[in-house]
Order: C-alpha cells, then structure tokens, then sequence
C-alpha cells in the first residue's frame, strides 16, 4: 500500500469541503428563487382625450415582488403597484410607452411595451 502524504492528504479535504460546500459531490439540489414570471403582459389602451388609461400586470407569484412602471423609459414615482392608471390624458400623450419591471431575489424582468393611443374629442 502506498503511502499518502499529508501535503495530498490536506489538497483532498480541501477539495472535498470545497464541493461539500458548494453543493458539488451531493444529490441534493437547493434551487433558489427563480425570476418572476409575467402571466398576464399589459395591453395597449386606446381612450378619447381627458379619459383614464389602465395598465394592468400579472405574475406568477405575490409574496416579495416588486412592480416598477416606466413611462418611456422612465421611471414613474410613486408606480409601484400591478397596476397604474393616468387620468386626463390629453391627445399629445396619444404613442407614450408604458412598461412595468417585476423584480424579486432572484432578479427582474421587464414586461412588453403596452402603447397608449389618445383620441381627440369629437364636437357634438
């Protein structure tokens, strides 16, 4: 039988912790969090000048998900929810891009781009 020596000895339980502690060497899996998942993407809205425009997202879980809407790209204060509305809306917001990024601790994801089309009043 040959002897080990302890330099060899020492480099094998260091490699063994080293797998041990990264899940290597192990049939056990310990998954994180997965990134959330959009199930309901938010649609283009299409309403006359000085009306609402609701903008509606849905996801695969509720429990430690944050909802950031963006509004050409920019955040929105304050636009924190599944859902925004924008009351009054004049024809010059008529192609404005919403947009909402769902994050959770495993990171985020950005929703479609949902347009908004405002049309002019008609005079009666």
């Amino acid at each position: 039988m040959k002897k080990i020596s302890r330099r060899c000895l020492g480099t094998v339980l260091l490699v063994a912790c080293l797998l041990s502690a990264c899940g290597g060497g192990d049939d056990e899996s310990t998954a994180g969090p997965a990134l959330p998942v959009i199930t309901l993407q938010p649609s283009d809205v299409s309403i006359v000048e000085g009306g609402s425009a609701r903008f509606t997202v849905e996801v695969n879980e509720t429990a430690a998900v944050t909802f950031q809407w963006m509004r050409n790209n920019v955040a929105v204060y304050g636009a924190i929810q599944d859902t925004i509305v924008w009351s009054g809306m004049p024809v010059s917001s008529s192609g404005t891009v919403f947009t909402v990024r769902v994050s959770n601790a495993a990171g985020s994801v950005l929703s479609r781009e949902a347009q908004l089309t405002v049309l002019p009043r008609q005079n009666e």
